[in-house]
């Protein structure tokens, strides 16, 4: 993060260097002045200008003081910023972290769809296996929650916006596989439609999470997605978001 420009055409460096040369030729110019003066009249020269000498070099003085002071002032603010950023970006590491073993089961659920709609002759049998697993992903999910709140909080706000995108996505795909339940145990229905629905909330899944953050991205290589348009839904998402957060 670049935090030491205030403007466009000049630095912090650029600015206080000015302000200390500056300083310094005033100083040279009226010590100049007076030792001209010396070689005419010293005492007349030193009386007449003694008032005047010393108001400019106090004058340079406190300049140079107050250089120093905005400087460390800048010095101090860059830090914080850069502690913040550092701070929000721990908070993205931690998050990924914290959801990995959450994502190793939705992969694994994932699977088992695959497994469903690859062999139709046994997909009851693999989507009963992706029932036992949702049950344990709504249990981890339910528990990670108050952690999660606390990670997501320590982020910064585009890192919040893309996290929210995730979460909300994944309460959706929650949300339709706790309904397939009747589906899965009735064989009289449609359970290839059902797997491939879910396929398709995984994909948006997906594309949530890679938006976030790629770092967990490989645990779904070999994965079949759904085709999904996310261009139109991202401006969508993001917009909302911002004029939710607009106040």
């Amino acid at each position: 993060m670049k935090t030491n420009r205030t403007g466009e055409y000049f630095s912090y460096n650029e600015i206080v260097i000015a302000v200390f040369i500056g300083t310094i030729f005033l100083l040279c110019g009226f010590i100049s002045g007076v030792a001209f003066a010396t070689t005419i009249d010293a005492s007349e020269t030193i009386n007449k200008y003694q008032s005047i000498i010393g108001a400019v070099i106090s004058s340079a003085a406190a300049l140079a003081a107050a250089a120093l002071a905005w400087y460390s002032v800048q010095i101090q603010i860059a830090y914080q910023r850069n502690s913040e950023t550092r701070k929000q970006l721990a908070a993205v590491v931690a998050f990924n972290k914290h959801i990995f073993g959450y994502l190793k089961l939705i992969d694994l659920y994932w699977c088992q769809l695959d497994f469903a709609t690859n062999n139709h002759d046994r997909s009851r049998h693999f989507l009963i296996r992706a029932k036992q697993i949702k049950t344990i992903l709504l249990d981890k999910w339910t528990n990670m929650q108050p952690s999660i709140d606390l990670l997501r909080s320590q982020m910064s706000l585009e890192d919040q916006f893309t996290s929210e995108v995730f979460i909300n996505f994944n309460k959706i795909f929650l949300q339709e596989i706790e309904t397939g339940d009747e589906v899965i145990n009735n064989p009289s229905c449609d359970q290839i439609h059902f797997a491939l629905s879910a396929r398709i909330w995984l994909s948006h899944l997906y594309e949530a999470l890679l938006r976030f953050s790629d770092e967990n991205i490989e645990l779904f290589v070999g994965r079949t997605r759904s085709q999904v348009n996310w261009d139109p839904e991202w401006a969508q998402f993001r917009n909302y978001y911002n004029e939710e957060n607009a106040w």
